[in-house]
């Protein structure tokens, strides 16, 4: 199978606030106004909190380690299902932007997800519409 899932969002309030890991094998984002996607490595994670629905301040162990990919920048993510012992980089949205006038500012998102290797092998496979 060859094919991507290509996403184009406008996201405002409701984002990923939660650290997470994402189940597809890899994805490619890239914010294009406003806040890039934060992440942190691995040692910087408490993942029996990340696991079992830990709060933000219980999952991560240092704010000073959290990274933020720049506005127009790619950041290449893999996922879960990434086929390697190491899994799921760990990240969230940026907290949401307000204008003056207390609106929110919707960040503009492409997201170029990679499904499971499973499905690149089927010649009729059902990760493309």
């Amino acid at each position: 199978c060859d094919c991507l899932v290509l996403k184009l969002e406008l996201i405002g309030e409701k984002s990923c606030k939660r650290w997470h890991r994402d189940f597809w094998c890899a994805r490619a984002i890239v914010t294009y106004n406003t806040a890039g996607t934060l992440y942190t490595g691995d040692e910087n994670v408490n993942f029996w909190e990340l696991e079992h629905k830990g709060t933000n301040e219980r999952i991560i162990r240092d704010n000073s380690e959290i990274h933020s990919a720049g506005v127009g920048n790619i950041l290449f993510i893999k996922g879960m299902k990434y086929p390697d012992p190491v899994k799921g980089l760990i990240h969230r949205s940026p907290e949401a932007q307000y204008h003056d006038s207390g609106l929110v500012r919707n960040r503009l998102v492409l997201k170029v997800d990679v499904p499971e290797p499973e499905a690149w092998q089927e010649e009729d496979c059902d990760c493309c519409p």
